[in-house]
């Protein structure tokens, strides 16, 4: 989520952005290419924080593990809540996406 503080918390160069945290990436799986990656947490509850958008990278495009049949009621909406194991696809560059011409 991006978003902007009141003015009375202070001025900031950049909008602000809440992360939730994944675990590190580790060697890709040898058949998709793709490194498997899982929600961070502490204490048992998300691993998340709010940075610059200054400080942000890039972004990722995550596509949900899941072995057999898909459960039916995971959708677009809620699939980063209730899936628990992503692969990042590398394969999708969101950045080369545009909405300008």
């Amino acid at each position: 989520m991006l978003f902007k503080l009141p003015a009375q918390f202070g001025t900031f160069p950049h909008p602000l952005a809440y992360v939730e945290w994944f675990t590190p990436l580790r060697d890709p799986e040898p058949i998709v290419g793709m490194f498997k990656i899982s929600r961070s947490t502490r204490n048992h509850r998300r691993n998340a924080a709010v940075v610059s958008v200054g400080d942000i990278m890039e972004d990722s495009h995550l596509s949900v593990f899941a072995r057999g049949e898909i459960d039916p009621t995971w959708t677009s909406d809620n699939i980063l809540d209730v899936g628990t194991l992503f692969y990042v696809n590398r394969y999708i560059d969101i950045n080369r996406f545009s909405t300008s011409m």
